[in-house]
């Protein structure tokens, strides 16, 4: 039996349905790598028309060519199933940087890592709240033994984990008063607000701006540790957390407590940690 392989096609199968098959040919791609045996080394996907899948996609193969000169196909049910690892169905990952909608809301506002891989239903997630966002994950990243991705991101590897600025207590998610420079202008606030309660000043504007951003993270931060969709929350320690969680204005022993602001509990679900100065974390059960 003589057999010629001409056209190769890659098909996706949702949820378990029909598979749906590109029409790029990806002969081109292939390498002869013995008898019976191609090779597409370095891959190129096509494009598929499908929009984002709330689900698992699979991939399918089939062939055209010729076999004893007579024109024959495979059929994909019939070992056309592709799988990495002995495994067969995935959950794709899309970027939400590129999204027309969200990429406007992204912190900075290029970033060159690639790094806005998310799952269809984080990309929702991002749609229905107005946060500005910058790391979610990159392509094909796995974990090391340490706990670290191979971007040096702790955790930021499937598409559910997101750097987010902090609330600026006027309505919105603005650099300055959201982190960046790793929280040196919220550290200014708290500063500036402390100076004019201990100078008596008669108007304190920077007091009422830093009670406003008290108030706008906590009440953020509280909606977001109850959702049964959180698995868990980061936000800074030091003076982030001494304002935020404790209320006042420094850590020393007998600082004064921020007038307006008690002592917050923190949720369960929220833990301190030294790298989210200028952002804060959450990561989602948001995938099938």
């Amino acid at each position: 039996m003589e057999a010629e392989i001409t056209e190769i096609y890659l098909g996706t199968v949702i949820n378990g349905g029909e598979p749906v098959f590109s029409g790029a040919n990806l002969i081109s791609q292939a390498t002869l790598a013995g008898a019976g045996k191609l090779r597409l080394a370095s891959l190129v996907l096509p494009d598929f028309p499908e929009a984002n899948t709330h689900g698992k996609i699979g991939l399918m193969v089939r062939l055209h060519g010729k076999v004893d000169n007579t024109a024959a196909q495979s059929d994909p049910e019939n070992g056309g199933q592709v799988s990495f690892k002995s495994v067969t169905a995935f959950t794709p990952l899309y970027l939400a940087g590129e999204d027309s909608e969200l990429a406007q809301r992204r912190y900075p506002a290029r970033d060159p890592g690639g790094d806005s891989w998310a799952t269809a239903q984080v990309v929702d997630w991002l749609g229905t709240n107005a946060f500005r966002f910058n790391d979610i994950s990159g392509q094909h990243v796995t974990q090391t033994p340490g706990g670290r991705s191979i971007l040096n991101h702790s955790g930021h590897s499937d598409g559910q984990q997101l750097d987010l600025r902090y609330a600026d207590g006027q309505g919105g998610y603005s650099d300055a008063l959201g982190g960046v420079g790793d929280g040196m202008h919220i550290k200014q606030l708290i500063d500036d607000a402390a100076k004019e309660v201990a100078t008596n000043a008669v108007n304190k504007p920077r007091l009422a701006a830093l009670v406003a951003w008290i108030e706008a993270n906590r009440s953020m931060i509280e909606t977001n540790a109850i959702n049964s969709v959180t698995r868990r929350i980061y936000i800074g320690p030091s003076f982030i957390k001494t304002a935020l969680v404790d209320g006042k204005f420094s850590a020393a022993a007998k600082a004064p407590a921020i007038p307006g602001v008690n002592a917050w509990k923190l949720p369960a679900k929220v833990m301190l940690d030294p790298t989210h100065m200028n952002h804060w974390h959450i990561s989602l059960n948001a995938h099938p």
